[in-house]
């Protein structure tokens, strides 16, 4: 499909939602039998009333999550229940005089398997990084250069080396040349990848061979404040650190300095680049409970508005909810 489109028009810039990437890293790292198992467990209590009674019951459990192959990080959250819940489960087999007539057999011994327990608390070890990643990159402001950073870390993490394979097949898949171009002004990229990317903006400029240096003037500036031609104060780390990176270009744009318009123009363009397709499902998903069966003639102007309403409110809730 990358391909189809290029031919197309070759000022595409064409990429994979990088959430969508790293929920199939989580999928590849999976091992059935552990997941098999523990859902197994899940599903019992969640299905049966007395089983399900027994662990509501109990101070600090929690309902019992099932994976989804389209929910992201629910492989994780199917993990993370069961571990919150396992030990309330061990004292709810252990309080029954005849736990089998409560709960089934093959439950009770899957509750008291240990190696299933310590399974379970690896595999949770190691989708906790690809979590925290995705959960990063389907914010609505993460960009390209961000899912990058990302990927690189990821690849970094001592708790995903036993996948290490795994996770490079989807870190080439999910990120392109115009990921490690947007990614320059971090100090963390291969030799290799940094060429992939200077090779990019000549491809994109041949006519103004300036932009490569100042390019290496802008990578030096993060380590030498004042590279000439950007001016010291923008890049004070007090600067840096405090806006985005669209501000920071737009305020070089703005200002006097005789940094080359096309490498402004590629940073302010890739830097607009959303990092996953995460923000635009949620705008669907909010249309269809603002605009459903039942209200189905609302105009395209007021539907918007009552969305943005609803978006508004349920920020102010999740918000919330994180604070307590």
């Amino acid at each position: 499909m990358r391909e189809m489109l290029n031919a197309e028009d070759e000022s595409l810039i064409v990429y994979g939602c990088a959430s969508h990437w790293l929920n199939l890293v989580g999928q590849d790292i999976t091992p059935n039998q552990v997941v098999n198992q523990i859902v197994e467990i899940n599903k019992y209590f969640r299905n049966h009333h007395a089983a399900g009674s027994l662990l509501d019951e109990k101070q600090g459990s929690v309902k019992p999550q099932l994976p989804g192959d389209t929910r992201w990080n629910s492989q994780l959250d199917c993990i993370q229940t069961y571990l919150t819940n396992r030990p309330l489960m061990v004292l709810i087999v252990a309080e029954q005089d005849d736990p089998h007539s409560v709960i089934d057999a093959r439950i009770v011994k899957l509750i008291n398997n240990v190696g299933l327990l310590n399974e379970a608390k690896s595999l949770h070890a190691q989708l906790q990084p690809v979590a925290n990643a995705l959960d990063r990159l389907q914010s609505d402001n993460a960009t390209i250069a961000d899912a990058c950073e990302e990927w690189l870390s990821l690849l970094r993490a001592d708790a995903l080396k036993p996948h290490l394979t795994t996770v490079m097949k989807r870190f080439k898949e999910a990120v392109t040349d115009n990921h490690f171009l947007a990614n320059l002004l971090h100090p963390n990229l291969s030799e290799a990848d940094e060429e992939a990317a200077r090779q990019l903006l000549l491809k994109l400029h041949p006519e103004h061979p300036e932009v490569i240096a100042d390019l290496c003037a802008f990578i030096a500036g993060a380590f030498i404040a004042g590279s000439d031609p950007f001016p010291a104060s923008l890049l004070s780390s007090a600067c840096v650190d405090q806006i985005s990176p669209v501000v920071w270009w737009t305020s070089v744009s703005n200002c006097k300095c005789k940094v080359s318009p096309p490498l402004i123009s590629t940073a302010l363009k890739l830097l607009h680049l959303p990092s996953s397709s995460a923000a635009i499902e949620r705008v669907f998903s909010n249309f269809g409970l603002v605009q459903s069966k039942l209200r189905n003639q609302l105009g395209l102007e007021k539907a918007a508005k009552l969305v943005t309403c609803y978006r508004q409110l349920r920020g102010n809730a999740e918000l919330n909810w994180s604070g307590n």
